[in-house]
Order: structure tokens, then sequence, then C-alpha cells
């Protein structure tokens, strides 16, 4: 739950916070939730390459057409993708295989052992919603750092949401502003908004309203429809000054990640 920040003690700043309340309750949004829902729908293998940054289409083209038997020889064989491509169909029960969750985290295990972040990422999907394992939240936050740490913006978003709602760990809201913020500058949407409301909250990063209208409107442009509320919120609270530099901000940032397209995650073992 998001709550902006307002002057302590004000009346009016209370009733905004209570009306944002209302509006955003259980609008936090859990790519992690999202993209086990589709994994449940036989969908895993599609969903893991969602959201800006990731660069998948050359693997995802060369290896989600194989057959089962020749997927399983290359696994086999220790071809870190074919396990993966094969842990996501077992465990999704799509392209031709049967669904075998237990069976899906042995190969994306041994992907992921040898630093494939699609895996780890996977992988901690799979321990935070326990299936095909125990649900362990430690050993999910250890696969999303995995990741995380080879720069994969959507293992980055989700290990931010584990340390802002504390989910089987402890909060760590520096954290979480820390990971959100890596997300958001590969152009992350939704981890935008979520940097955002921090800003606007003093949570984790310094209290910043004009840095929070940056991020809103960022995560606006990239079709967050929270953000719209957002953005309109902050933009209340600040002066024209205020808004134009907000704005000003933003625009660099586009300009900056659209020379910058290698920010992105790439389809590899490592960095």
């Amino acid at each position: 739950m998001k709550v902006p920040y307002h002057p302590v003690g004000s009346l009016a700043g209370k009733r905004v916070a209570a009306r944002w309340r209302m509006e955003t309750a259980g609008g936090m949004i859990r790519l992690s939730g999202f993209i086990w829902r589709l994994a449940a729908a036989g969908l895993l293998a599609a969903a893991v390459f969602q959201g800006p940054g990731v660069a998948a289409q050359e693997t995802t083209t060369s290896y989600s057409k194989i057959d089962e038997e020749t997927l399983r020889r290359m696994a086999k064989s220790g071809d870190l993708r074919a396990q993966f491509y094969l842990g996501a169909r077992l465990s999704a029960g799509n392209g031709g295989t049967e669904r075998n969750p237990r069976e899906a985290v042995i190969w994306l295990r041994k992907s992921a052992d040898q630093g494939f972040p699609l895996a780890q990422f996977s992988l901690g999907i799979l321990y935070e919603q326990g299936e095909g394992v125990t649900r362990n939240s430690d050993e999910a936050l250890r696969w999303y750092q995995a990741a995380a740490d080879q720069g994969y913006a959507l293992a980055q978003y989700n290990l931010a949401v584990m340390y802002e709602k504390g989910d089987g760990i402890p909060t760590n809201p520096s954290l979480a502003g820390k990971w959100y913020m890596a997300a958001a500058e590969q152009g992350q949407g939704k981890a935008q908004y979520n940097l955002g409301c921090l800003y606007m909250e003093g949570r984790g990063v310094g209290r910043d309203l004009v840095e929070s209208y940056k991020w809103m409107c960022l995560a606006e442009a990239s079709g967050n429809e929270l953000a719209i509320k957002g953005r309109k919120l902050v933009e209340a609270l600040l002066s024209k000054e205020d808004r134009q530099e907000g704005r000003k901000r933003a625009e660099q940032f586009t300009e900056f990640l659209r020379r910058n397209k290698t920010v992105t995650n790439r389809d590899g073992a490592g960095k």
C-alpha cells in the first residue's frame, strides 16, 4: 500500500493520504504473482520474457521450437539454455511437454547453477510460490539476488518488492529503494512507479517530491495506470517551477535511455 508524503498533522494531508489508501489498496504490483498466474495457465516459458529490457528474441526463436527429445538431449549435454527451456516447459506443461513441477526445478537449477539469469529468476518465482519445491522465502531471495546482480531487471523488481513488503524476510526499505532504482533505470515501469512512491514517502530514500514526480511521469509514459494518479497527486504538491524541473529530469532520463539501449537485460549466462 502506498501512502504519499504529506505535512505532518495536516488535515488536508490526512485526507489526501486516506484517499490514496482507498484508491491504491492492494495496488502494489507483484510481478512474481502476475507471472505465476500465467505459469499456472501454462505460459511460464513466454511469461519470463515479458517486460522492458528483456532481450531474449534469439533464444526464443532458436530454442522454443525444439522438440522435447532433442531439448532433453541438449540439456543433458550441459546446454544451460536448453536446461532452462526444458525446465520452463515442464513447469508450464506446454510445448508438447507434460507438466512436472518437480522435474522442472531440477533442470532450472542446473541452468541457474551455471549462472543463467532467466533460470535464476524462474527458480526465485517457484520458491516464492512453493511450486515443485517447499515454499522458501530465503531461497527465493537468493535466486532473485543472483539474477539481479547480473542486471536482470525483472529479478531486481521482484527483489525490491520482497524487501519492501517483507515476504518471509525482514523489511528493508533501503534495499527496496536500491533495487527499484536498478530496475527503474533500465526502464522497468512498475519499478519506476514504486520508486516514485518511495520518494513521495521518504521511505528507503530521501524524501524528494521532484524526483517522485520524475519517476511518476516516466512510469506513466510506460503505460502504468497507477502512475497517472500518483503523478497528479505529486503534481498538486509542487510549484510550477518544480513541476518543470521534474519533467526536465524525466526527459533527460528518457533521452539517456534511448542513447544507451545496452542498459537492458541480455539473454546470456553472465554480465
